[in-house]
């Protein structure tokens, strides 16, 4: 039986621009357990100044959620998080607490906007593993500045941060380049983490059935197991991967 893990979604209703309801959150943790995820990471965006959401309501949404998973599928086990926007203050609000870590680890999932330079995203992700953090670029893969840029990536990777792509970008969701970007990635062992990165039921539902096959066919099952499965569980552990 498929046991994936989902380290990038927004099931969380109401928080941002993912779920709208209970009820959307019901109907894609259904389809989320369809799909093989059993483990999930709620990632809620965390973007000024379109997504501010406070912590205590970010923490009262994960106990919802909680709830939610308890009545569709209780064997799902949702942990927390966010995805925090890029911003110069991005560092203190970590320290400050005022988002979430991955899980409560060192891991934190960090998000790059289109137009950002290079060094910007080296930068970022520099001085966050400088302040002991351990920084996950978000799907790297809508990252202007690195896609088609696979050395990029692995500068970042040799530099200690970590790699996380969508699922759908492997069946074409972000369109060729993308789905041809991500697929180098793979073949140079360059990602770390897949996520779902699911909003909705229609054009943004969570899906990993299909990614999972890809993974399994190119490179095998056991490196299949080691991005969907061993990378996240030693990440909600806080161990290196």
């Amino acid at each position: 039986m498929p046991d994936f893990f989902d380290v990038h979604s927004h099931y969380m209703p109401k928080v941002d621009d993912g779920a709208a309801s209970d009820e959307m959150t019901s109907q894609m943790l259904q389809i989320a357990y369809e799909e093989g995820i059993r483990q999930i990471i709620l990632t809620p965006h965390y973007r000024k100044p379109y997504f501010t959401t406070s912590r205590e309501d970010i923490d009262r949404g994960y106990v919802r959620v909680r709830e939610i998973a308890g009545q569709v599928r209780p064997e799902m086990k949702i942990y927390l998080g966010n995805e925090v926007h890029y911003h110069p203050d991005l560092l203190l609000w970590l320290q400050e607490g005022r988002v979430h870590t991955m899980a409560d680890t060192s891991y934190v999932l960090i998000e790059f906007s289109m137009n950002d330079t290079y060094d910007l995203i080296y930068n970022c992700l520099r001085t966050l593993i400088a302040a002991q953090y351990r920084p996950i670029a978000a799907h790297v893969e809508r990252c202007g500045a690195l896609l088609g840029h696979t050395e990029r990536v692995e500068e970042l990777v040799d530099m200690g941060a970590y790699i996380q792509v969508n699922a759908g970008t492997f069946s074409g969701e972000c369109g060729f380049q993308a789905k041809r970007f991500v697929h180098k990635l793979v073949k140079q062992d360059l990602i770390d983490f897949v996520g779902s990165d699911a909003h909705n039921i229609t054009d943004r539902r969570p899906r990993m059935l299909k990614c999972a096959e890809y993974l399994k066919k190119i490179h095998g099952r056991e490196y299949m197991e080691r991005i969907l499965q061993n990378n996240p569980q030693r990440m909600v552990s806080n161990k290196e991967l």
